[in-house]
């Protein structure tokens, strides 16, 4: 069968068998190329085919290449992952590909109609669940660089053979691998090596940055489109739905949220005029970390009760970091507490903190609070991250606290700064 004619065929099948990415597969015209490194790639105003690649696969797995293509526009990649691919694009698409597969792949576990995803296929629901694009790409860019974020001045990220299509690797090369029997599994289950081959199937933002905000608003029409439709029919994907449906709400960077606070910190810190109590731990904090030398132990705090899910968690995540980048402290103790102290353990700047929570039972806040005076006298800063719900201390302790709440506001919490982080993700979306 003509290339071509494979590619259309597969369409037709889509809107047949897997309508609600009909719309989507329709919105971009076909273009086959005879350069053998390539797979496939969208920038989402096209979609560019390998003839060599797509003549290897057969027509379901051709199938589920093209709603792999259309995924990447339809989860925002080419806007999203832009800084990530100017970074390093090997590493940018091997993220976004964990994203779409790692979906693919739970949708597939209760589809009457399985997608049939092309050999070679990034997948790992072990490693990184549903987490999203910019997650991923920040754990296989920091083992990339040995863990140590950055440093040594050395670049972690793998450049792409020249004129690979792909991003490096011989994994750009059509393959007899065949995938599960069922369809279910979606691909091989194997991580990402520093220079092992990347998943076929990738994007590229638009030649002409100035028609990026266009493909945006392109694709953020379609996917609504699609998502109407689909409730109309009472068709829905569930987890693969819910992901796309996020992106109309895409999430926001909390850190560039929080960014005004921690920098109210270190300015009335700075002014003695405007100092208070509360300010001398962030004084001593600003000050060194303007000077560029780690100093002083932050203590983070993280609410582990049953109320606090895994993606607020997450969320908690990139806020302690951009405290530690500003701050810059020599060490970070981590202590997971519900209603008693659960697991406490040391890390240095540039580490990864575990999201995992260890208890999950009811809340209070004094366990914490008890144990950081009997054991961190040295503590600069407390990041205490709740919901607020809980019973506190009696008295405030000496070191300065900063709770960054999912819950309750300011006037419930009887000492320390408070940052209601729920109100400043509503304000920004107003």
């Amino acid at each position: 069968m003509k290339t071509e004619d494979k590619i259309a065929k597969g369409d037709t099948y889509i809107t047949t068998q897997h309508s609600f990415f009909g719309m989507a597969a329709n919105a971009m015209p076909v273009e086959v190329v005879d350069d053998p490194s390539i797979t496939a790639w969208t920038d989402g105003i096209k979609r560019v085919y390998g003839r060599q690649f797509v003549d290897s696969l057969t027509l379901k797995q051709t199938v589920g290449l093209t709603i792999h293509e259309v995924l990447h526009p339809f989860l925002q990649h080419i806007k999203r992952l832009a800084r990530q691919f100017e970074a390093c694009s090997h590493t940018a698409n091997s993220a976004a590909d964990y994203e779409i597969n790692n979906y693919v792949t739970l949708y597939n576990r209760t589809a009457t109609i399985p997608i049939v995803l092309p050999p070679q296929a990034l997948v790992d629901l072990e490693e990184h669940g549903t987490e999203a694009a910019e997650v991923i790409f920040k754990k296989i860019y920091k083992k990339k660089d040995g863990g140590g974020g950055g440093g040594g001045g050395k670049e972690p990220c793998d450049k792409p053979d020249k004129g690979t299509g792909q991003g490096g690797g011989q994994g750009n090369k059509p393959s007899n691998k065949k995938p599960d029997k069922d369809g279910k599994g979606g691909g091989s289950q194997q991580g990402e090596q520093p220079q092992g081959p990347s998943s076929p199937g990738e994007f590229r933002p638009p030649k002409e940055k100035s028609k990026l905000q266009e493909v945006a608003r392109k694709w953020t029409e379609i996917l609504t489109s699609s998502i109407q439709v689909a409730k109309l029919r009472g068709k829905g994907g569930g987890k693969f739905m819910e992901a796309l449906e996020k992106i109309l709400e895409p999430p926001l960077d909390i850190e560039s949220l929080l960014e005004p606070y921690i920098s109210e910190f270190c300015v009335a810190a700075e002014d003695p005029t405007r100092m208070d109590k509360r300010m001398v731990g962030y004084y001593d904090l600003c000050v060194r970390g303007i000077e560029g030398e780690r100093h002083g132990t932050i203590v983070y705090v993280k609410d582990t009760s049953g109320s606090m899910d895994r993606e607020t968690l997450e969320s908690v995540m990139g806020v302690v970091q951009t405290i530690s980048d500003r701050l810059n402290p020599d060490r970070i103790i981590v202590i997971d507490v519900d209603a008693k102290v659960q697991h406490v353990e040391e890390f240095t700047p540039g580490e990864d903190i575990p999201i995992e929570a260890k208890g999950r039972g009811g809340t209070d806040f004094r366990p914490a609070f008890d144990f950081i005076e009997d054991n961190l006298e040295e503590a600069r800063v407390i990041i205490y991250a709740t919901d607020g719900y809980g019973p506190f201390p009696e008295e405030e302790p000496d070191t300065p606290t900063l709770w960054l709440s999912w819950g309750k506001d300011e006037d419930a919490y009887p000492f320390g700064q408070v940052v209601n982080i729920k109100q400043l993700i509503a304000q920004a979306r107003k």
